[in-house]
C-alpha cells in the first residue's frame, strides 16, 4: 500500500509512518509538512490513501488541499482521512472520507483504513 501523510507536526508524521509500515509490511509512506510539499510528492506518486491534518501552514490547510485534489481527475478518487485537533468543526464535512479528532486511537484508524481496502484493491 502507498500512503501520503500530511501534517505540520513532524512527530505525527513519524508516528503515522511507523504505524502504517508496521501494520502494512512493505508499505510506502510519504510525508509532507504542508500543501506545497504534498503537491511536489503527488507529481510522481499516487497514494492509495491520504491522511491529513486540517492545519498545516504555510500554503493552505487540509480543506484547501482536499478541494485542489478533487479538481485533479487523476487523483480525485483517493480516499482521504482527516485527523485534527479542530476536526469537530468538520465532522459533517462530506468531502473527507473520514474525520477524527486528535488524539485518535491508531487501532480505530486502522479499522477505517481496512474499510477502504476493497476500494483500493479495485483501483489497483
Amino acid at each position: 500500500m502507498k500512503f501520503l501523510t500530511l501534517d505540520d507536526n513532524y512527530a505525527m508524521l513519524d508516528i503515522y509512518e511507523c504505524f502504517l509500515a508496521g501494520v502494512f509490511p512493505g508499505a510506502i509512506v510519504k510525508k509532507a509538512l504542508n500543501n506545497k510539499e504534498a503537491w511536489l510528492i503527488l507529481k510522481d506518486f499516487t497514494p492509495d490513501l491520504i491522511i491529513t491534518d486540517l492545519i498545516h501552514p504555510p500554503g493552505g490547510n487540509g480543506l484547501d488541499f482536499l478541494r485542489e485534489l478533487h479538481q485533479d481527475i487523476t487523483k480525485n478518487s483517493i480516499p482521504i482521512i482527516c485527523i485534527s485537533g479542530n476536526a469537530g468543526v468538520f465532522m459533517g464535512e462530506k468531502e473527507f472520507d473520514a474525520v477524527f479528532n486528535k488524539p485518535v486511537s491508531l487501532w480505530i484508524l486502522l479499522d477505517y483504513i481496512k474499510g477502504f481496502l476493497p476500494q483500493i484493491s479495485q483501483k489497483n
